[in-house]
């Protein structure tokens, strides 16, 4: 169930308001290169069933600015890929619980924070979470 749909998809904290917008990788929206410059972020990571958290690396992250999503979820049960804002202290996930097995695609942040990779289980067993984000 990898977030097939070649929708936009508002990722947004717990007074609705949009934290980020995902768009799956697609002919539209392909990958990008690897560039020299980019700072590459690697993630390896458990949360138990049932529970929500976020990375210890924190970023600031301008209004705009991209990042590049290729996160596995193993085994593939429900759970979400989202971002924590350290400012705000407050998580945005994707609007409406949508979940997947595998988060590859393009997430453009919506207000200039400082921000951690934040990760929601919505199954009762543990999921692991690997792969990298890039910016």
């Amino acid at each position: 169930e990898i977030a097939e749909t070649k929708e936009t998809i508002e990722f947004v904290d717990e007074n609705g308001e949009v934290m980020a917008i995902f768009t799956p990788y697609s002919e539209s929206n392909p990958a990008p290169s690897k560039l020299a410059r980019d700072t590459k972020v690697n993630v390896n990571c458990s949360v138990p069933g049932r529970q929500q958290g976020y990375l210890s690396n924190i970023y600031y992250f301008s209004g705009g600015q991209k990042l590049q999503l290729n996160i596995t979820i193993n085994p593939q049960v429900s759970s979400n890929v989202g971002l924590y804002n350290r400012d705000t202290n407050s998580f945005g996930f994707p609007e409406g619980g949508l979940s997947s097995s595998g988060w590859y695609g393009t997430l453009e942040v919506s207000n200039s924070g400082r921000y951690s990779l934040a990760f929601r289980n919505n199954s009762g067993t543990t999921a692991n979470y690997t792969g990298s984000y890039t910016f």
